[in-house]
């Protein structure tokens, strides 16, 4: 395989592991919201810490793609770089507004 090829290669893999990690991530959140729904407080902020974990391992390989451009290897855009891109974004946004969200359901709780 020549190195171009082998080039593509690693991108697309890097870029199928941000998908798979920032997806696993924003799954984690709907499995925090209905922990925290069922009552399981504490397993909805502990799904919550795993959910950054794996937006963690998403943004790592986020970061190696950009560090590639940056090295002066051409890294070309597509449709698969601007999904991994979008649910990259997506997780981190859900993560962030919910780990705002539950303290205050919480306190509207104990207030009813």
């Amino acid at each position: 395989m020549n190195e171009e090829k082998q080039q593509v290669l690693n991108t697309e893999q890097l870029l199928l592991m941000m998908v798979a990690h920032a997806g696993n991530a924003n799954a984690k959140v709907f499995d925090a919201l209905d922990a925290y729904e069922a009552g399981n407080r504490e397993a909805a902020f502990a799904i919550l810490e795993d959910a950054g974990q794996e937006l963690l391992i998403a943004q790592k390989n986020q970061f190696a793609l950009m560090n590639q451009e940056a090295l002066g290897d051409d890294v070309v855009p597509s449709i698969l770089m601007i999904h991994a891109m979008d649910i990259c974004m997506t997780a981190a946004n859900s993560i962030q507004y919910t780990k705002r969200l539950l303290p205050l359901l919480q306190v509207n709780h104990e207030v009813s």
